[in-house]
């Protein structure tokens, strides 16, 4: 997928940039967090265990940067497999150590053992016991590995990514004096692109990028090889010759066709926050927090290939240039009328939401129908205006016993996105056709998934594919001291769809021992169909306050709340919240942390989908007035 415009993660300390934040605040907050910038304060933690996608600055669908490899810089440790390495103390091991790239005393000796062969380590599912390394059933492609690597007692170091068993891959070797690259072998997948950049004191960080093509379920993991050899060509990665060495530091591999800036990674991997925008506007969106979903279509980007079958229509591979900026479109061309593919997993009863990309080309109506034998609901969308006709029953309607037509999108290059839910108590397959004529439609990024709206997407191949939850805390120690309240607590908010409990949007909460947690102010939303929003205190009893119903999703919308010891009121898009404005009898003296799109504690629950634009924290409570200006859009 497209790498430009990626996020930016600030590298100024957590103190200095609270500092620059306060001072500029001007309006006695203690705390403001504003991620349309682009840039993830210092004191705040991440972390999101899987792939992501999002939409950056251009309106394309990218990859969020990551590290997938786990143990980046320490090769001693069991998650790298040796094979003919030596490990005494002048070989692998931690008390044999030069400074790195980073300045750091980490950089570590590969030296070949007196063994005859190759001399290498590995990453892969088994020697860290995990799946991180997967391709998603082969939707993810291209993949960059790059490592530092410095000339020792041998000019020349080799990169290698391999499926699971090695049975296809790409090798490179580099010189480590001049960073000429040689010793092309490759096996039924192929090399995109290989450099050696140095980088001073004689490192080089060496990549290369490897397109690759799923044959069979052995390319569903990969292999992560780094190598001394002991020459510039295929032969010399196999030798004999125990005073051939590398030095070698940072390892990584990321998705897409560069090797980003280096993350380091010690039990799992990196995976950056992702920095959303409005596909049409181009504007920015804010911290995209989204919980986890499953993409229950296989081959989303593949509609040529069964589960996929067409009915008076052909399929042409490749045939444009998809959302994600590469040419991965394919296009439905019908022989008749209508003409189509449907996907032949039928999945179950309950609430499911499809999405998927289309463009007039110049077919210009796309049909969605969600049925099990012709029988269901349909509707039909006009791409060249992004506009949607009235659902209509197909047959007898069978069991989908509603279709509700979330958004048609604007994307960038005439791309639409739609997204369609629908209600079943019934299995039931999902179907795209052309009504009107036999002029090809192109698509791209097809994704079903449980809920009642479309959330990011999530590429898949032979398998279906799950996104990680999105889970953002901070320390309330830089702009809390003492007893939390008074308080007053804003944020600037785009909730894109309902989650199961009670999604929060930001929360202050004390989290003590053992993962429990008692809580501060908080503001959150429920309701599927048409979102209602509290202010709530956990004291005693707690205290749920309303601010507004029937609130629209994938909207803009700004709360605030205040509390002192006699009130607790709050402000939504520049009007007086709703309920009582009574103070709870008791409130908790202390708060910890800060929740960012989540309810806090040990683990990321109550998590919202949609966007985080600003979060603002003042040591007072500001007067009813205050909050309907803050809250004005």
């Amino acid at each position: 997928m497209n790498r430009a415009n990626r996020p930016r993660l600030s590298r100024i300390s957590g103190s200095s940039y609270a500092s620059r934040l306060m001072s500029r605040a001007g309006d006695g907050s203690t705390l403001t967090l504003d991620f349309t910038t682009g840039i993830l304060d210092p004191r705040l933690s991440f972390t999101r265990l899987s792939n992501a996608t999002f939409i950056n600055s251009s309106g394309l669908v990218q990859y969020a940067d990551a590290n997938v490899l786990i143990r980046s810089q320490e090769y001693t440790n069991a998650a790298w497999a040796k094979i003919r390495i030596d490990t005494s103390a002048t070989g692998l091991n931690v008390a044999n150590t030069t400074t790195a790239p980073d300045g750091s005393n980490t950089g570590l000796l590969l030296r070949a053992d007196s063994a005859s062969g190759s001399h290498r380590i590995l990453q892969s599912n088994g020697t860290t016991g995990a799946t991180y390394l997967s391709t998603a059933g082969g939707a993810i492609t291209p993949v960059t590995l790059s490592a530092y690597f410095k000339a020792n007692g041998s000019d020349y170091c080799a990169l290698k990514i391999s499926n699971n068993v090695e049975s296809r891959g790409v090798t490179r070797t580099f010189n480590l004096t001049n960073g000429v690259v040689s010793g092309a072998e490759d096996t039924g997948w192929s090399l995109v692109s290989a450099a050696a950049t140095p980088v001073g004191s004689g490192w080089y960080r060496c990549e290369i990028t490897v397109s690759l093509t799923r044959v069979d379920a052995n390319d569903d993991l990969m292999g992560i090889w780094l190598w001394v050899a002991n020459g510039p060509d295929v032969v010399d990665r196999s030798f004999t010759n125990s005073a051939a060495s590398v030095w070698v530091w940072g390892a990584q591999v990321s998705i897409g066709a560069n090797a980003l800036e280096y993350r380091a990674t010690t039990t799992v991997p990196y995976q950056a926050p992702r920095f959303d925008h409005d596909p049409t506007t181009l504007a920015p969106r804010g911290l995209l927090i989204e919980g986890q979903s499953v993409n229950a279509l296989k081959y989303s980007e593949q509609i040529n290939t069964a589960p996929w079958f067409t009915f008076s229509a052909s399929i042409a591979v490749n045939d444009g240039v998809a959302p994600d900026g590469n040419t991965t479109a394919d296009s439905i061309t019908p022989s008749g009328l209508p003409g189509g593919v449907f996907c032949n997993d039928s999945f179950a009863a309950g609430t499911w939401t499809f999405s998927i990309w289309a463009k007039a080309n110049p077919g210009n109506t796309l049909t969605i129908s969600i049925d099990n034998g012709g029988n269901g609901r349909a509707v039909a969308i006009t791409l060249s205006t992004a506009t949607a006709g009235t659902p209509f029953i197909r047959g007898t309607g069978g069991t989908v016993s509603s279709l509700t037509v979330n958004s048609v999108t604007v994307f960038p290059n005439s791309w639409r996105r739609i997204s369609v839910t629908v209600v079943t108590t019934g299995a039931n397959f999902v179907a795209m056709y052309n009504p009107n004529d036999t002029n090809k439609i192109l698509v791209w990024g097809a994704q079903l998934e449980a809920g009642s709206g479309a959330s990011s997407y999530i590429p898949t191949g032979a398998s279906t594919a799950t996104r990680a939850v999105d889970y953002c805390t901070m320390p309330t120690s830089s702009f809390i001291t003492g007893n939390p309240y008074p308080n007053t607590l804003f944020v600037d908010c785009i909730p894109a769809t309902a989650n199961s409990g009670f999604p929060n949007m930001v929360r202050l909460f004390d989290q003590t021992g053992g993962g429990t947690f008692s809580y501060g102010n908080e503001i959150y939303y429920y309701n599927a169909a048409s979102m209602t929003t509290q202010r709530k205190i956990s004291a005693s009893p707690n205290t749920d306050r309303n601010f507004a119903n029937g609130l629209a999703y994938n909207t803009q919308h700004k709360f605030a709340t205040a509390i002192d010891s006699s009130s607790f009121i709050g402000s939504y898009d520049g009007v007086t919240g709703l309920g009582s404005t009574t103070a709870p009898a008791a409130l908790a003296s202390v708060v910890t942390h800060l929740g960012v799109g989540n309810s806090g504690g040990s683990t990321a629950v109550n998590v919202m989908n949609g966007c985080i634009r600003q979060i603002k924290f003042w040591p007072t409570a500001l007067p009813q007035a205050t909050l309907n200006a803050l809250t004005t859009l």
